[in-house]
């Protein structure tokens, strides 16, 4: 019929563009059809009803996908054909395929959707979305079981990451599927987006959150920053309503759960597939590429999580000028040069009288010393104490033959941090001079000259500035993470403290209790 009303409109003077606009076909398909005579057309027309296609040999198996889960969209089936190495066909060809497949058996797709609004999109490495998700899946051998996801999404790129598990998520559970996280993403963001879950908050309490013991004792010792939805805002977190959203209906959806642990695999398996691997509707790109372009920008995944007993304690603490720690009255040493303008943090972990001392920001062990049960007393250790024994100048020496011989940007590396710091210049020559020890000359050489084009002139962001060019974390064999009971900090106490709870009149109770 359409090519009998092109013939039609062309004698009757129709140009081709006005016939394309007026059919609704392509010009390509006028031109085609109007390069044909009557019986080459129907040559070709009867080519087609007896070209086999692609999919055709998968028609039983598509077709009672369909009959028995009407809903699925052609997204999750071109999925579940690619899990089955059936990865020959686009996804085009997958959606014509179903089309047809609907329209020949009657097969009408139903579907629900919910409208969010706009989020402006993030810098990269600058925020991460986390929610939770459950729902009902069919068991293989029968029945029914209903499962919990927690969901991270990068803002950047749109790279996700998901863990399930057959019960509601305790707050332990959610820390340990952060560590995980981080693993799989060899780093953090500098912010973390969620929802008011009970297993998080508290009380949102006018703004001054109030977090879950647990929760409370973890995000102190993290270097990421928390940003807590208000109360029934999806649209504040649009990005990770999406993901669980996709996650639900395009790999959980009409899929057999066999046991948690293939489940998870399962879950890893179509994120690389899918859930990553493919082109984001919004951003046109493929979160694993755009992921490639964001690590760098994530805060490198330092474990800084120790193996602790339930009666360890952990606190915090800023280094002093002194390069000491004060603790119980006490001064612990800690490395020189580790004291800087901006102040550093450090975590002390206390078990069975020995302290260790943690970076904040990077989680290095940067000490350990015993406990001193008396007061007033300075721990210092032998080796954070100034090597007198060497003169300056035979120190310089020493840092200068680190790198490249005659490389000019190490002489003015060298003489800006003495002019900068006169009163520090052992401390600073000595912290390269450990530092080198361990890296390749080549690698520093490069540093010095990416210091001096971002004008950073003093050891510790010399070390800060290899670790960014050269660190590149791995992911190891999952562990369990421990964390200890902990304690309310004392401005969460001081929050709690805050609180009044609601005193009511007896009348209202006695009403209740009056028998008419």
């Amino acid at each position: 019929m359409i090519y009998s009303e092109i013939r039609k409109l062309k004698k009757e003077g129709f140009s081709r563009r006005q016939i394309s606009k007026q059919l609704g076909v392509s010009r390509n398909t006028v031109s085609k059809y109007l390069e044909k005579n009557s019986e080459e057309m129907a040559e070709w027309l009867a080519g087609t009803k007896t070209r086999k296609r692609k999919l055709d040999e998968y028609n039983v198996l598509i077709l009672g996908w369909l009959r028995e889960y009407p809903e699925l969209s052609s997204s999750q089936i071109h999925d579940w054909l690619e899990e089955r190495d059936i990865t020959h066909v686009s996804s085009a060809s997958v959606r014509r395929y179903v089309n047809e497949l609907r329209e020949l058996h009657q097969i009408p797709k139903v579907s629900t959707k919910r409208a969010y609004e706009a989020v402006p999109e993030s810098p990269k490495g600058e925020q991460a979305q986390v929610d939770f998700g459950e729902m009902w899946v069919s068991k293989a051998e029968g029945g029914r079981i209903k499962l919990y996801v927690v969901a991270f999404v990068l803002s950047y790129s749109r790279y996700k990451y998901m863990i399930w598990q057959d019960r509601p998520f305790k707050t332990m559970d959610l820390i340990k599927a952060h560590e995980k996280a981080f693993k799989y993403y060899g780093g953090k963001p500098k912010e973390i987006v969620y929802d008011q879950d009970s297993i998080i908050v508290v009380s949102e309490n006018g703004g001054d959150i109030i977090y879950t013991r647990q929760f409370d004792v973890y995000q102190q010792t993290e270097p990421f920053q928390i940003y807590m939805c208000r109360g029934s805002d999806p649209e504040t977190k649009g990005k990770i309503e999406n993901v669980i959203g996709f996650i639900k209906n395009n790999f959980a959806k009409n899929r057999l759960f066999y046991d948690l642990n293939r489940w998870n695999q399962e879950a890893i398996a179509w994120l690389v597939r899918k859930g990553n691997g493919k082109q984001h509707n919004t951003t046109k790109r493929v979160p694993t590429a755009m992921f490639e372009e964001e690590r760098d920008h994530l805060i490198p995944d330092i474990t800084r999580r120790l193996k602790t007993k339930s009666d360890t304690t952990i606190t915090r603490r800023m280094v002093r000028k002194d390069n000491t720690v004060m603790y119980r009255s006490n001064r612990y040493s800690v490395p020189l040069g580790t004291f800087k303008e901006r102040g550093v943090d450090v975590d002390i972990y206390v078990t069975d009288g020995e302290l260790t001392l943690m970076n904040t920001e990077t989680g290095e062990v940067i000490a350990k010393h015993d406990e001193s049960l008396k007061k007033g007393m300075l721990i210092q250790a032998p080796q954070h104490k100034r090597n007198r024994t060497v003169g300056l100048d035979e120190m310089e020496e020493k840092v200068l033959a680190c790198f490249d011989e005659r490389d000019e940007e190490a002489t003015q590396f060298i003489r800006e941090i003495k002019r900068r710091y006169p009163r520090y210049i052992r401390d600073q020559f000595q912290i390269i001079l450990d530092f080198s020890q361990c890296h390749p000359k080549e690698q520093l050489t490069t540093t010095v000259g990416y210091c001096i084009d971002l004008g950073l002139y003093s050891a510790n962001d010399f070390k800060d500035a290899h670790r960014h060019l050269y660190h590149k974390p791995t992911v190891e064999n999952e562990e369990e993470v421990y964390i200890p009971d902990g304690y309310y900090s004392p401005e969460t106490e001081r929050k709690l403290a805050l609180i009044q709870t609601e005193v009511r009149n007896l009348e209202i109770y006695t009403k209740l209790m009056e028998v008419t």
